[in-house]
């Protein structure tokens, strides 16, 4: 199999998401080789220049193909599945308990009515009216582009004046646009319209969500080189390589050789190498941990087991850590931040 490159743009993505609508440009302009099925990205219909982004969304269970082996690219996408995307991206889990509140629309499916009950409680989406969500109505790129902007807020660049042409980036799409067109996201169909109306594609919309998922996008670690080991503490992953999808958590071993216990709480970092920066993999979005500090005790081993799930960031190849910091249960000992170092590989 060819090599996949699952580390996404990293600040500025280039070129444009979305080429012409016109037949006769978008003969003339992209004739896109389709990736190969493989045990591991079994879609046919997928350009090979974007099989790394839809490999990544696959294995990290955002998106399933229409059929066994097509991703269904150039298919429209319902108001619905999007919205059920979209919860997954912002850390929506089957897992975990919903929101207390109910949805209020009247035609939203079974499968989905936590997701869309947990983005209505986050003020994500709105229905075509107060009962009304338009399940099976095709979403347009307007549409996509206010939810995704408010799904992903904390990730987007806000400019202060438009940053395109677009003459159909009007009233309620203007801010929407103007963001995930800042941040990189996405163009328009031509220079001068986004193409608001249109509905938007499987594809697209896939992409859309995978940059704005790419770690790139995280804030920065406020932590530099980490030891795995310092004042009697070390912390260590079970493996040195873990790989998706077979591979849905990381295993760490805490060790205490020291004379006295350390104190932690139970939120470790997950981190990712990008370029010469670490990056932070964030937790689902109401994600919340208890409030008890367990202790490690002198002599005492540890195990502890950090879920991919937690983590609403894309989990692709690339260099990771988890690292944690622990106070001393004396006045003796200083607190100590250590990292326990992994790769995730194809």
């Amino acid at each position: 199999m060819k090599k996949i490159s699952c580390v996404l743009a990293t600040a500025v993505f280039a070129g444009a998401v979305f080429s012409s609508i016109s037949p006769s440009a978008e003969a003339a302009d992209f004739m896109p080789i389709y990736a190969k099925p493989t045990a591991e990205f079994p879609f046919t219909d997928v350009p090979e220049d974007h099989m790394g982004s839809i490999l990544a969304l696959y294995q990290n269970e955002f998106f399933n193909g229409v059929s066994a082996d097509k991703f269904g690219w150039s298919q429209t996408i319902k108001r619905i599945d999007a919205a059920m995307i979209t919860a997954r991206g912002m850390g929506f889990r089957n897992e975990f308990s919903s929101p207390n509140e109910v949805s209020t629309f009247k035609d939203i499916p079974d499968r989905a009515k936590g997701a869309v009950a947990f983005l209505q409680s986050y003020q994500v989406v709105n229905g075509k009216t107060k009962t009304f969500f338009g399940s099976n109505d095709t979403i347009t790129r307007g549409e996509a582009a206010i939810i995704l902007s408010r799904a992903y807020r904390g990730v987007l660049v806000t400019p202060t004046k438009p940053v395109h042409h677009f003459t159909d980036a009007t009233g309620r799409y203007a801010e929407a646009i103007n963001k995930l067109v800042a941040t990189g996201i996405v163009n328009g169909v031509t220079p001068d319209q986004f193409g608001t109306n249109i509905p938007i594609q499987r594809g697209h919309f896939a992409i859309m969500v995978a940059r704005l998922s790419d770690p790139a996008l995280s804030p920065p670690s406020p932590y530099g080189d980490l030891p795995s080991s310092e004042r009697g503490l070390m912390m260590e992953a079970e493996k040195k390589h873990y790989r998706l999808p077979s591979d849905t958590s990381v295993s760490l071993t805490l060790t205490n050789t020291a004379a006295f216990s350390y104190e932690r709480n139970r939120m470790y970092r997950l981190e990712k190498k990008q370029g010469d920066k670490w990056r932070q993999i964030q937790y689902v979005t109401g994600l919340q941990f208890p409030a008890d500090m367990p202790r490690i005790e002198a002599g005492e081993t540890q195990k502890i087991n950090l879920w991919f799930g937690e983590f609403k960031t894309l989990i692709t190849v690339g260099e990771y850590r988890a690292s944690h910091t622990f106070y001393p249960s004396t006045d003796e000992g200083e607190k100590v931040s250590i990292a326990a170092y992994f790769t995730i590989t194809e």
